[in-house]
């Protein structure tokens, strides 16, 4: 039952632990879910082994970790904790705006950057009406009020208690944010949708299950601990700066 080959070079192993599947599952009437690869590093193998794989029209899994620290949804709570923290700075609000979570067209969006670009909107100046500019003005000061005021009552939530927020109320701000910005609704679509730039659908579906468990690890966590949006800022980038998934 057990045999050994030397191979050449990394696709030659691929191409025989193929050619091994084929026979299992053609002529010993086996099935491909009952067949495994074990390899040392999946860092050296996991290219050619899914190149090869797909020649031979034998679907795979690679059973690792998907890096997710800086998927859209983990920006939207570093980004409103920056706001909160640091105001209205271009580069955070706008990058906010980038995220594909917040409820606007990405066109109207892309109109709002340029007039702040060249208007050089900066800090509270998002929180007072927008001068008249362009062609339509009452549009962009329409689609200020409602793109800032989720994220202020984010703020003010953070506020409520004057010494900071505990683990439990951040938490439950976030959790009120990401819901008053419907977030769920862009994810779903995006875990329905194809594969993106090599990242598999389901990710999406995957990082907020993984998010909402390092949420519930840190009201646990950090439940007796009194904090200000700039030091929860450095507890979020720490507990999502390493965030992974696992996709099946």
């Amino acid at each position: 039952p057990l045999r050994l080959v030397r191979c050449a070079n990394v696709e030659a192993e691929a191409v025989l632990a193929a050619r091994e599947i084929l026979r299992f599952a053609r002529d010993q009437g086996g099935r491909y879910r009952d067949a495994a690869v074990l390899v040392r590093s999946l860092d050296d193998y996991a290219a050619p082994v899914c190149r090869v794989f797909a020649r031979y029209d034998i679907p795979v899994f690679l059973d690792r970790r998907e890096n997710a620290a800086h998927h859209p949804l983990a920006e939207l709570m570093r980004g409103a904790l920056r706001l909160s923290a640091f105001g209205w700075r271009q580069e955070d609000w706008l990058g906010l705006l980038k995220t594909g979570l917040v409820p606007a067209p990405e066109a109207v969006l892309d109109r709002l950057e340029n007039e702040a670009l060249a208007g050089g909107w900066e800090g509270d100046r998002w929180l007072q009406p927008l001068p008249p500019t362009g062609e339509h003005p009452h549009d962009l000061e329409s689609l200020r009020r409602r793109l800032v005021s989720p994220f202020v009552a984010f703020r003010n939530a953070l506020l409520e208690n004057p010494a900071g927020a505990s683990g439990p109320a951040l938490v439950h701000a976030l959790r009120r944010h990401c819901d008053s910005l419907g977030v769920a609704e862009p994810l779903e679509t995006w875990a329905a949708g194809p594969t993106v730039a090599g990242v598999p659908a389901q990710v999406h579906r995957a990082v907020f299950d993984e998010i909402e468990r390092v949420l519930d690890d840190l009201a646990l966590a950090f439940h007796d601990d009194v904090r200000n949006a700039a030091e929860w800022l450095a507890v979020i980038e720490a507990g999502l700066g390493s965030l992974t998934v696992g996709v099946v």
